[in-house]
């Protein structure tokens, strides 16, 4: 059965992995929430993806989620995909099911040529790469908001930033108070006390 009808009827199913904790941890100590992985049961790979910034659609809580539509599962959490990556370096053409070899450590086009033969497209983009910190690096010259600096970094360089404007805001603050009261006391002998000198005593 060709693989694209076995996922429609779905007696077809990948392996299932489970998302690495350490490359998940990774992840987030260098980009923060930015980004996620996680399986794609109806295409057998990683799915890369990247936050939005907020979810892309109001998801009622008691409607049921297919999670073989990975489409669905970004828009309900406000993900986009930024990357697919095979789990070795092989994989099965999405349309006729035969094996296909895949690119080691870079994007690149994947044609299956039976396909191409028979008139459809049959060019993928593929990548293989092992969940480690090769991956981080290819992510990181890939990401535009990537500032060199890793997420905790990034945080505590803006507490150190937040605690001296606060620093900076107390001073000036106390500078104002300062100059209030010297502004008050100023203006004693104009509002009618007698000046504290001896000839301000002479009547």
């Amino acid at each position: 059965m060709a693989l694209h009808r076995a996922l429609k009827d779905k007696t077809f199913y990948p392996q299932l992995y489970g998302v690495p904790q350490y490359f998940q941890d990774r992840l987030t100590s260098v980009f923060g929430e930015e980004y996620r992985l996680r399986w794609s049961i109806r295409e057998g790979a990683w799915h890369l993806e990247q936050f939005l910034g907020q979810r892309a659609l109001r998801w009622n809580k008691h409607r049921p989620l297919d999670v073989w539509h990975d489409e669905l599962v970004r828009a309900r959490d406000g993900y986009t995909l930024a990357m697919s990556i095979r789990p070795g370096t092989s994989m099965p053409c999405p349309r006729c099911g035969l094996t296909l070899a895949v690119p080691v450590r870079e994007v690149r086009e994947v044609r299956c040529v039976h396909c191409i033969r028979n008139g459809f497209d049959g060019k993928y983009k593929a990548c293989f790469f092992p969940l480690e910190e090769g991956l981080i690096d290819y992510i990181k010259a890939r990401t535009p908001s990537y500032s060199g600096r890793t997420a905790v970094e990034a945080v505590a360089e803006a507490d150190r930033a937040n605690a001296y404007k606060d620093y900076v805001n107390e001073r000036q603050v106390d500078h104002g108070r300062d100059a209030l009261k010297d502004a008050f006391l100023d203006q004693f002998p104009v509002a009618g006390f007698p000046s504290l000198t001896l000839d301000s005593w002479r009547h």
